[in-house]
């Protein structure tokens, strides 16, 4: 993915670790967070590679999000900092603690097809509920394991 520079100017982040927070020109309060893939993966040659996203409003109210772009713009460029590193894997889930899922799965993949230019990307989907997409660039030297992996993901991680 690259980041646009046409993209309005993203919000400042502070950096906290391994999550990132934001507050929006609306006092929302957003965290970009990632955790370490390997735990999840830890049988493959890139599960060491591998960052699981999630973001999420921690303050404010859902019904309070007016239409803001410089969420998008700084949710993609926080994901575009991460792929500096062509072995890079970034698996997203969309979070399920209000029911919106379906919701924040349509809104990653706009962004997705509006701003990626380099990236590969795969969409799982269980249960009609947890939604997870995976990004990886097509020159990754895992590709094949990559790929080979994704089929048995539900069985993995015991999502059935």
């Amino acid at each position: 993915m690259i980041f646009p520079s046409s993209a309005p100017q993203p919000y400042k982040c502070e950096n906290h670790g391994d999550s990132f927070v934001f507050t929006t020109d609306f006092n929302l309060t957003y965290e970009i967070y990632y955790l370490d893939g390997a735990t999840y993966l830890p049988d493959t040659a890139f599960g060491m590679h591998t960052k699981i996203l999630g973001f999420k409003l921690i303050t404010g109210s859902i019904k309070d999000i007016p239409s803001d772009l410089r969420i998008a713009s700084t949710i993609l460029y926080n994901i575009n900092q991460r792929f500096q590193d062509k072995e890079t894997v970034i698996i997203y889930t969309c979070d399920q603690v209000d029911g919106r899922e379906k919701a924040r799965k349509r809104l990653f993949n706009k962004w997705f097809v509006e701003h990626n230019t380099k990236l590969l990307k795969v969409d799982l989907e269980f249960d009609n509920t947890l939604f997870i997409t995976i990004l990886y660039y097509p020159d990754n030297s895992n590709r094949a394991e990559i790929e080979q992996t994704i089929p048995d993901l539900k069985d993995k991680w015991d999502l059935a």
